[in-house]
């Protein structure tokens, strides 16, 4: 017997990696994605490369974006997939190659977790089939190719390792799932704001299901420990991310097209075939796969003897059916009224983004169907044609149409340009009317008189500038203010007033020659989230011990 045939896990990997290749190929040069949000990936990634550890280790406040007014970048958005994209630019030295890269991780990780998770009740025929399913789902792909949202892309990954450590735990007590389930619910949490707030609910209610049927109180409390530490180690972005929302101006969320009322979808775009070249909003089709919903219903034409074969299999199989068509509904209008009663859900901003769990729960199912021809020897023809088919339909979707070639030395050397106000952004409130040029020097005198001199930027955030006020003058910072920014006059702390319509950070100076520093800290949320990501981290270590 060979090492492979022993390690089908392995041998699993390999085939995945390589049946990715059709719908990554692209991927493998240096050309960026010619998604919705790609650019502005971009210019995250390009901003963690170069101003990491310039000043914060979590670029929080990006002080160059909006014409040098600065955004509140990682304190909202989610770091994680531009942590993996950084790490690769320490060796490939091109970071929309390195962007490329980490999707193609999160893409073989993501069919790799299902068949982990799906082999479990499929078998391994059944778990590649339905980890090609999910490599291969049309949202799956147009979450990258159209979208350009890299982040939500990459949260793929991580729903059935979520669920496989679950599952795991039910089985045996083992410290390498306990272990998986905290760093995938600890990565999920860093990923993407709105998949966590869908998918840990989901999680939970599965954890309930697998208590339900196997009336293990102990691993019942070890399911939630694991979403509690991942939760804890991370609450040093998530509970600023939370907390500080009240300085945002909200309405630019949930407003417009960001409005759930206008982005419900019907079943006939759910269901619209494969090879259809009609699209429903901004170039995205949002069907579910023909041949997965159809490979997903199969198995109950012979439910009843599924139960007699194998029941566990049977229960998954109507668990995962039922949430399918749960998340399908909450697309429809029809469930208007539950999202009106939800206030949370308005943050989803748009209720086709529920594909994601859609795609995940039928890519699961389509597995099923090989339970039902394991011993026949008709199995491997079917097993083929049936990838195949899920191959080929939806290659069409990641074509090289979708990448473009633009100036990336260009946009590097500008990131002062790139605007990031307006519609669906993190605009602090206090901006009314935000600035559509540079400001000609970084420190203004707006009322007063008097001279700078000796002007120094000491990092991304922080500036030091020598004034000599002839009277007691009113100086501008030229950046939005944010809850962190403080201002220094000779050592002493001086009040800040935010409350112009740009929303600038302005202070009064007295007469006289004075020493000036403005600079961005941590405040008490942000120091309190990074104390319990620390307390989260030593009680992972401490379980983990405890368990060996």
């Amino acid at each position: 017997m060979t090492f492979l045939s022993k390690n089908r896990w392995l041998l699993a990997f390999i085939l995945l990696f390589v049946l990715t290749i059709p719908v990554s190929l692209g991927l493998y040069g240096n050309h960026l994605i010619n998604g919705h949000d790609a650019l502005g990936a971009l210019v995250r990634a390009l901003y963690m490369q170069r101003y990491g550890g310039d000043g914060q280790f979590l670029v929080r406040w990006a002080s160059d974006l909006n014409f040098g007014y600065g955004y509140p970048m990682f304190n909202f958005y989610p770091p994680f997939f531009y942590f993996v994209s950084v790490v690769f630019s320490f060796l490939t030295h091109d970071i929309v190659q390195s962007i490329n890269l980490a999707c193609v991780l999160f893409w073989v990780l993501s069919g790799f977790g299902m068949y982990l998770f799906a082999r479990e009740f499929w078998g391994h025929k059944g778990g590649l089939l339905s980890a090609l399913a999910y490599i291969y789902a049309p949202y799956h792909i147009q979450d990258l190719y159209v979208r350009g949202a890299f982040a939500e892309f990459s949260s793929f990954a991580f729903f059935p390792l979520i669920m496989l450590s679950f599952y795991k735990i039910y089985q045996a007590n083992d410290k390498r799932y306990f272990l998986l389930g905290v760093v995938s619910a600890f990565a999920l949490s860093l990923t993407h704001n709105i998949m966590s707030m869908l998918f840990f609910p989901v999680a939970v209610v599965y954890s309930l299901f697998l208590f339900f049927i196997n009336r293990n109180s102990r691993a019942f409390y070890a399911t939630f420990l694991i979403l509690a530490l991942g939760l804890m180690a991370s609450a040093f972005f998530w509970l600023p991310a939370l907390l500080e929302k009240k300085f945002l101006n909200l309405s630019f969320l949930i407003s417009m097209r960001y409005d759930f009322h206008r982005n419900f979808i019907s079943l006939g775009q759910l269901f619209r075939l494969p090879w259809s070249n009609t699209t429903d909003s901004d170039g995205i089709s949002f069907q579910i796969g023909i041949v997965h919903f159809l490979l997903a219903l199969m198995p109950l034409a012979l439910i009843s003897r599924f139960f007699k074969e194998k029941k566990q299999a049977a229960l998954h199989y109507l668990f995962f059916i039922l949430v399918g068509f749960t998340f399908i509904f909450l697309t429809l209008p029809f469930s208007q009224s539950f999202w009106n009663m939800v206030s949370l859900l308005k943050f989803v901003q748009m209720p086709w983004r529920l594909l994601t769990i859609i795609t995940f729960a039928f890519s699961f199912l389509a597995g099923a169907i090989m339970v039902f021809f394991k011993d026949r020897p008709s199995a491997n023809y079917i097993f083929v044609f049936v990838i195949g088919l899920m191959i080929l339909m939806p290659l069409k979707l990641s074509s090289s149409d979708h990448f473009s070639k633009m100036d990336k030395n260009g946009i590097q050397n500008n990131l002062s340009n790139y605007v990031f106000l307006g519609e669906g952004e993190y605009t602090p409130k206090w901006v009314q009317v935000p600035p559509l040029a540079f400001p000609p020097q970084k420190f203004e005198i707006v009322q007063g008189a008097g001279q700078f001199s000796q002007y120094t930027r000491v990092s991304a955030v922080e500036y030091r500038i020598q004034i000599n006020a002839d009277q007691p003058s009113l100086v501008c910072f030229h950046s939005f203010y944010f809850p962190g920014w403080r201002v220094f006059i000779d050592g002493q702390e001086a009040q800040i007033n935010p409350n112009n319509k740009y929303g600038l950070i302005l202070f009064v100076v007295p007469q006289g020659n004075h020493q000036i520093r403005t600079a961005f800290y941590s405040t008490e949320i942000r120091n309190i989230g990074t104390i319990i990501s620390c307390l989260g981290f030593f009680l992972i270590a401490v379980i983990l011990l405890r368990r060996v």
